[in-house]
């Protein structure tokens, strides 16, 4: 009888391994999913690139942002009455701000969330003379000034990469405007 038992014993002792390491497989397997926000001062280059995607409702517009790992990006607009705008390609570096903050910079760059009309601006007003337009800062309440130059800040985000790209605000009533990871 006690032969019995032992085999028992085995038999349980190893459900109880099997199952301990198909639990462990299968936690590892969930934690393998990268969607989780990374915190801005372990963002690196290397997480930026790729293909960025915004869309923007009140002028019915698509922008991808192709970010090269040699310091190039390019960006294509595109909106439903069939204007089209690809940039030619220019160059993109981070720029860590106070407090934390990171922003990203595409030289030459273009501001397409209010519009083409407003991109073709260059950071210019269009009420000013040669006047810089001044967005909205909402961490800072204060402006950000894009001279022919667009600036993007890199926050935290559930997603593929961990990040997002937030635009700063046209006023401070304006919807926010993202740009996400293209997923591969």
């Amino acid at each position: 009888m006690k032969y019995k038992r032992d085999i028992n014993l085995k038999y349980i002792r190893t459900k109880i391994i099997a199952g301990t390491v198909l639990l462990w497989l299968s936690i590892l397997a969930c934690g393998a999913n990268n969607n989780i926000a990374k915190p801005i001062d372990q963002v690196s280059e290397s997480d930026l690139i790729g293909i960025w995607e915004g869309h923007y409702s009140f002028y019915d517009e698509v922008e991808f942002l192709i970010i090269k790992s040699d310091g190039t990006y390019q960006q294509i607009v595109q909106d439903s009455t069939g204007y089209l705008y690809t940039s030619d390609v220019a160059k993109w570096y981070l720029e860590p701000q106070r407090l934390g903050r990171l922003f990203i910079r595409f030289e030459k760059g273009r501001y397409f969330a209010a519009g083409p009309k407003f991109a073709d601006l260059l950071g210019k007003d269009e009420l000013g003379l040669n006047q810089l337009y001044p967005f909205y800062d909402p961490v800072d309440s204060g402006a950000i000034y894009m001279d022919n130059e667009f600036i993007l800040e890199i926050i935290p985000s559930n997603n593929v990469k961990g990040i997002i790209f937030v635009q700063f605000l046209t006023d401070i009533h304006a919807e926010d405007n993202y740009l996400y990871p293209v997923e591969p």
